[in-house]
C-alpha cells in the first residue's frame, strides 16, 4: 500500500500500528488514517503539518519543528519509511513501540520518549524478539537523517520478506561460491546451519 502510494505521488504521513486494519479471513493489511495524507511534488519541497501524527512514528525532521504548525520537507518519502520502521518494530517486537522508555528500559517520561526521536535511540539493540533480519531492516529505516533511509521499494526487497525458498536459494548461490578449502570444523556458523 505505502509503495503504491509513493508510485502514484502521496504520502501516507502517519504510518503507525494503529493505521494499518487487518481485513478478512487473511488478514491482509490494509492502510487507514489518512489526516496526515498529502500529494507530493518530486521537485518541490513538500508543506507538512508538524502538529499532527503520533509521537513515535514521527522522524525526527517533523518531531524537531513541532513548535511550527507548519514546516518544508525536502525528502517526504522517507517520512512514510520512518513511519513504516516504527510499525515494523512494533510488530517484530510484540507490541513494544519505538522510541519508548519501555524499549529502552528506562524509568522515563513521555519527554523523554521525545528525547530518544531526536537522539536516535529506537531501542532496537534492547529488544530481544526482534531478529537478526529485523534489525539488519530495521536500523537504516530509523536513521534520523531522511537521506540515510531506504527507498520504500528496497525496504520491500530486503530478505526479512524473502519466502523460505528464496532465502534457501540465496544460500545456495552463496555456498556454491565460498573458498572450497573451507571446512565446516572450522567455522561454528556454517556447523549451525
Amino acid at each position: 500500500g505505502i509503495a503504491f502510494m509513493h508510485q502514484s505521488s502521496f504520502l501516507h504521513g502517519n504510518l503507525t500500528p494503529s493505521n494499518v486494519l487487518l481485513v478478512g479471513a487473511s488478514n491482509t493489511p490494509k492502510l487507514c488514517g489518512f489526516s496526515c495524507a498529502c500529494e507530493i511534488e518530486p521537485t518541490v519541497a513538500t508543506r507538512m503539518f508538524t502538529t499532527r501524527g503520533t509521537q513515535g512514528y514521527q522522524p525526527p525532521e517533523i518531531f524537531a519543528r513541532k513548535q511550527l504548525s507548519v514546516t518544508e520537507v525536502h525528502d517526504p518519502l522517507a517520512i512514510d519509511v520512518f513511519g513504516a520502521g516504527g510499525t515494523l518494530f512494533f510488530i517484530l517486537s510484540n507490541g513494544v513501540e519505538p522510541f519508548s522508555p519501555q524499549a529502552l528500559q528506562q524509568k522515563a517520561t513521555i519527554a523523554d520518549a521525545e528525547l530518544n526521536v531526536l537522539s536516535g535511540r529506537s531501542g532496537l539493540d534492547e529488544i530481544e524478539a526482534i531478529s537478526a533480519e529485523g534489525r539488519h531492516l530495521l536500523e537504516p529505516m530509523l536513521k534520523a537523517s531522511p537521506a540515510e533511509r531506504p527507498t520504500i521499494d528496497t525496504v520491500l526487497k530486503h530478505p526479512l520478506f524473502w519466502s523460505l525458498d528464496e532465502k534457501l536459494a540465496y544460500l545456495c548461490d552463496v555456498g556454491s561460491v565460498l573458498p572450497v578449502r573451507l571446512q565446516k570444523t572450522e567455522h561454528s556458523f556454517i556447523n549451525e546451519l
